[in-house]
């Protein structure tokens, strides 16, 4: 196979074995202790799992053997470029609570602002892997570097150059870009590309098989079947079918506010408060003027509920783990947003946070907003704890409203003070008081200035319904939370300390724990809208659709009509989780039953847009 004067036997022998030591060492990022190692390798799909992990990393170190013609570049570039995937892995999951994915990639821009979230923490495994890879590298260069002879029959390797070239190509399609070895062949050996909780596939997996199979999910696949005909087809579908308006008497003003990391405290059954941390906003759900958002995402994430409020598109129908904004929001893209500034809206987004934020101000305009204000734009903003506050946030709603330049406005709006860590000395003062047995001394202070938050968010949106219940226009409000907080770290323990989730020491399933997605939202008018049955449950694209009918605008592209006959069958429609229009839970979705609306979603945002042919029909 290779001719002894160009590869010593010793030296072939260290580069099969090198994946085997890099595999070691990126075990040892995650598990600094060899019983943890141990306790990883007891696990009975394990040898299948190393042996796939051992394969691909063999194919790169060849791909790299035959364009460098050295096993000593061709396993260091390998070692380097996994180690440090690895390590950032490690780093990133002890701050944020997911491992790097490939889409992380698109927010490189945002680096330091993530950093700033939370502490990076120390890691003895980190220094443990740097030492095996750095001694098996001396290692490998002491059997490599020595002269070598010429080796007259160079012209033979060719052949085995270009195929181990095509190995490595062909290794690297199958475990990034083919569906069904990503997510058949490697699901019937225990390896998972889910979803939610990724942290969980890299403790079962390791960095190769969670890293690698999400590359495909970079891009969003054309749906079977999506043609031009198809869009026409549905078109014509739908050319009798009515959107039932709202019919104000005026066309209303629109407040919305995605309030960041709002959920309710009081559903942890073993917490005990000494008030209702959130007064105002119980009276509005008890009055039936709200429920719950099922939200895709936990914890994090805040741009997949919003780009969904806001389009009325599902991220469902897209890869896991994307940034729409980012990846998908590159041209102008119709949205609920555009359609009123079509209509006459004077349209503004706020976010109390840095405006570059996944690419917010890129995605914004191209979505219709004619201003977007950040952090940057406010003079002397409020700030309390390490954010700016929502009653400052409050006051900014009613600067921009007082200061409008249309007679309708509608504002989008994204707070930022529930954000984590939620650290003991969060605020100065604390008016909520909780107790709770058995929540650890950590968890028991980050709920305390996670409750104390909530509850000035209560008073805020208190505050603005008082403003506008004065004004004579007809003004909606609507007030959503964007994800559950991260309470309890990534093991969920205030969670499950706190009675709202069961203690067990299997792995947490977030498929079959849709509570962990439900946050509350609120509707407020100072007018009758004439809805009194808002849903219990809805997804934030049905809760968006929903805001923009109680606009009462007439003029709207057609596609609304597939997004209104789809939500009026189905209350929320998320990954995993779904409820239809009597509030049943469907754990499985009819077949076809998401054609129509997953072919217009993909021609809207991806595809040929084919439906602007059609567009007033």
């Amino acid at each position: 196979m290779f001719r002894k004067t160009q590869y010593s036997k010793k030296e072939l022998q260290f580069f099969f074995f090198a994946p085997v030591i890099l595999m070691f060492a990126l075990e040892f990022v995650r598990f600094p202790s060899i019983l943890d190692v141990w306790m990883e390798f007891r696990n009975f799909w394990f040898p299948v799992k190393w042996a796939l992990t051992y394969l691909f990393i063999l194919s790169w170190e060849g791909f790299f053997l035959a364009v460098t013609g050295s096993t000593f570049a061709a396993n260091t570039v390998v070692s380097a470029v996994l180690c440090v995937l690895g390590i950032v892995s490690h780093l990133i999951s002890l701050v944020v609570g997911d491992p790097l994915l490939p889409t992380h990639v698109f927010l490189v821009a945002n680096t330091g602002s993530i950093a700033s979230f939370g502490r990076l923490p120390f890691s003895v495994g980190v220094f443990i892997t740097l030492g095996i890879l750095v001694t098996s590298s001396v290692y490998q260069w002491k059997l490599c570097y020595r002269k070598k002879e010429k080796n007259p029959e160079k012209k033979r390797r060719i052949p085995l150059a270009v195929a181990l070239v095509l190995i490595g190509v062909l290794a690297s399609y199958l475990l990034c870009f083919n569906y069904t070895f990503r997510y058949k062949v490697l699901a019937a050996v225990d390896i998972e590309v889910r979803a939610f909780e990724p942290l969980d596939d890299l403790k079962c997996s390791g960095l190769v098989m969670t890293f690698f199979p999400r590359i495909g999910n970079m891009r969003v696949p054309k749906p079977e079947g999506y043609s031009e005909e198809v869009i026409d087809d549905i078109c014509k579908q739908y050319a009798n079918y009515t959107v039932h308006m709202a019919t104000p008497e005026k066309t209303p003003n629109i407040i919305v506010i995605q309030s960041e990391a709002f959920w309710d405290p009081t559903m942890l059954s073993g917490v005990s408060f000494s008030e209702d941390p959130m007064p105002f906003i119980r009276s509005l759900r008890s009055a039936g003027r709200g429920g719950s958002v099922v939200s895709p995402v936990f914890g994090g994430d805040t741009c997949l509920p919003e780009f969904e409020f806001l389009t009325g598109f599902s991220t469902t129908l897209m890869p896991p783990n994307t940034y729409p904004y980012i990846q998908y929001v590159t041209r102008e893209t119709p949205s609920f947003v555009s359609i009123l500034r079509d209509n006459g809206y004077e349209t503004v987004a706020m976010h109390m946070y840095q405006k570059n934020f996944y690419s917010r101000d890129t995605a914004y305009p191209l979505l219709g907003f004619d201003e977007f204000i950040g952090e940057d734009d406010l003079e002397e903003p409020e700030i309390v704890g390490p954010y700016i506050s929502d009653m400052e946030m409050t006051r900014q709603i009613i600067s921009a409203y007082e200061n409008r330049e249309k007679d309708n406005f509608f504002m989008f709006n994204v707070s930022m003070q529930n954000h984590w860590e939620f650290n003991p000395d969060r605020y100065e003062t604390y008016d909520i008081q909780i107790d709770c047995e058995g929540l650890s001394e950590e968890d028991l202070e980050g709920l305390h200035g996670y409750v104390e938050g909530i509850h000035m968010t209560d008073d805020a949106l208190r505050v603005l319904t008082e403003y506008f219940a004065e004004q004579e226009e007809e003004t909606i409000i609507i007030f959503y939370g964007d994800h559950l907080p991260r309470l309890g770290g990534n093991e969920y323990s205030t969670y499950q300390t706190g009675g709202f989730l069961p203690i067990s020491e299997e792995k947490l399933d977030f498929s079959t724990t849709p509570v962990m997605f439900e946050t509350p939202y609120v509707v407020w008018s100072n007018y009758n809208t004439g809805i009194t049955d808002w849903p219990d449950r809805l997804s934030p694209a049905k809760l968006g659709l929903l805001t923009f009918k109680l606009s009462g605008v007439t003029e709207y592209p057609w596609y609304v009509k597939v997004i209104d006959d789809f939500y009026s069958k189905y209350d929320v429609y998320q990954r995993y989780i779904s409820y239809d229009s009597n509030g049943f839970w469907v754990k499985e979705m009819p077949e076809g039953a998401e054609k129509n609306y997953q072919w217009i979603q993909y021609d809207v945002l991806n595809g040929k847009q084919y439906y602007l042919e059609e567009k007033n029909q």
